[in-house]
C-alpha cells in the first residue's frame, strides 16, 4: 500500500516533468542548470529500472530519453564511481528500501 502510494506520487511528478519537456518549458536537448539539478534523481531511476525491473519512466518517454542521455553524458557519468549502481542498491537494501524488497531480482 505504501509502495503503491509512492509510485502514484512519483508518477504524478514525472508526468508534470513530461509535460514541461513536451511544451519546451524544459529543454530536452541543451544541457543547462535544470539538467544538473535533475541528473542525480534521473540517474537513480535508470539504475532502479535496469537493476530492479521497476518501470519508473515507462509512461514518460521524454523523461526517459532525457534520463538516458544524461546518464550517457561524460560530465554526468564522471561524477559517480564505476560501481555506483551496486553502491546505491547496497544503501537501498541497508535502509530497507521497499523497491528492493519488492524486486524479484534484487
Amino acid at each position: 500500500a505504501d509502495l503503491d502510494r509512492a509510485r502514484a506520487k512519483l508518477a504524478a511528478v514525472l508526468e508534470l516533468f513530461e509535460k514541461a519537456l513536451a511544451a519546451g518549458t524544459i529543454d530536452g536537448e541543451a544541457f543547462g542548470l535544470v539538467h544538473v539539478a535533475v541528473a542525480p534523481a534521473l540517474h537513480r531511476f535508470i539504475v532502479v529500472e535496469a537493476r530492479l525491473g521497476e518501470r519508473l519512466l515507462a509512461d514518460t518517454p521524454r523523461v526517459a530519453a532525457l534520463a538516458r542521455s544524461l546518464v550517457a553524458r561524460p560530465s554526468v557519468a564522471g561524477t559517480v564511481p564505476g560501481d555506483f549502481a551496486d553502491r546505491f542498491l547496497d544503501v537501498f537494501r541497508a535502509r530497507g528500501g521497499a523497491l528492493v524488497a519488492a524486486a524479484p531480482n534484487a
